[in-house]
């Protein structure tokens, strides 16, 4: 028989013994592979494109204490929507085609690896679409049908962030608390608990409580399974702002001090300056320094667009 046609007939062979009707090892071996690197690939790296042009387009309003989290307005989640579209299709598509099956056409879910970690890029690109509802749906169908599985954490903590957001911060504690209570919980969920915890407890005005579990996610400098840089700098930023709100002007200079020895954008640096300025106190001997500081500052062309803000914020009530 001729090499090819040989080749040809077993990949066809090969495909009639992987049908999702069929749980064997062979048939769970391949679509546990072509969900992970077609579907759950494809679907992943469009919510990154998505999210990365959400953090790229923000603009934080310094005036107000900024959100732990950045997520779009319901007008900028629109630009995302070719992003998030696009993950939705790639994870229903992989779902649909590589989900085992038992003879009555319901998912077995102990079967697939992948096809929770579908589920939940499902959730995650409907909540970044403002569908807060849908996206729900998918991270509690997660929770309940995928229990055995650990990437129901993950669901978990979406189930948290869209509680937030919707403003039902009570379905939000329980969750909080499971979490917390679970002993074998993976780094990864460890390491997102604070940040979490801290934007619950400032969706009900709590900055006390928000404020130390920002300083507990913005100290976290382990090499792996640490708090990013990015981050810390604005966990650092937000505890700042939140001390300044409480009058604890001290510890607030010291915060701001903090984020701009971090390095995070230029725009951060330059209002964490701009606030140290005003908390100045006029008997501190580096008072004078600074404000020469911030006119230089003023002459530079750089900062062009901010001069309203150099030369009139520091001073006001």
């Amino acid at each position: 028989m001729n090499f090819r046609l040989f080749t040809y007939l077993s990949f066809i062979l090969l495909l009639a013994s992987c049908s999702t009707k069929k749980n064997t090892v062979v048939s769970r071996g391949f679509h546990n592979l072509t969900a992970r690197y077609n579907g759950y690939y494809y679907s992943t790296e469009s919510i990154k494109d998505g999210v990365f042009k959400i953090e790229n387009n923000n603009k934080e309003n310094y005036d107000k204490t900024l959100p732990v989290y950045v997520y779009p307005t319901h007008e900028k989640a629109k630009t995302t929507f070719p992003e998030f579209d696009k993950a939705i299709k790639k994870s229903t598509t992989c779902i649909q085609r590589h989900a085992i099956k038992d003879s009555k056409d319901n998912t077995i879910p102990a079967s697939g690896k992948w096809i929770d970690n579908n589920w939940i890029n499902i959730g995650i690109s409907r909540f970044y679409k403002r569908e807060f509802f849908s996206g729900i749906e998918a991270f509690e169908y997660v929770v309940s049908a995928y229990n055995h599985s650990k990437d129901k954490y993950d669901a978990m903590v979406w189930l948290i962030k869209s509680y937030n957001e919707v403003g039902a911060v009570s379905s939000a504690a329980p969750i909080i608390s499971l979490l917390k209570n679970e002993k074998k919980l993976p780094a990864r969920i460890k390491k997102e608990l604070p940040a979490l915890e801290a934007d619950y407890y400032f969706r009900k005005g709590l900055l006390t409580e928000a404020s130390s579990k920002l300083m507990e996610a913005a100290n976290n400098r382990k090499l792996i399974n640490g708090t990013p840089r990015k981050k810390r700098a604005r966990y650092s930023f937000i505890i700042a702002q939140m001390l300044e709100e409480q009058k604890d002007y001290k510890r607030a200079r010291r915060f701001y001090e903090y984020t701009i020895r971090l390095k995070p954008n230029y725009e951060m640096v330059f209002y964490s300056k701009i606030k140290l300025a005003r908390l100045l106190d006029v008997k501190r001997m580096d008072s004078e320094k600074t404000k020469k500081g911030l006119l230089k500052m003023g002459r530079e062309f750089k900062n062009a667009d901010y001069y309203d803000v150099i030369f009139l914020y520091p001073w006001r009530n």
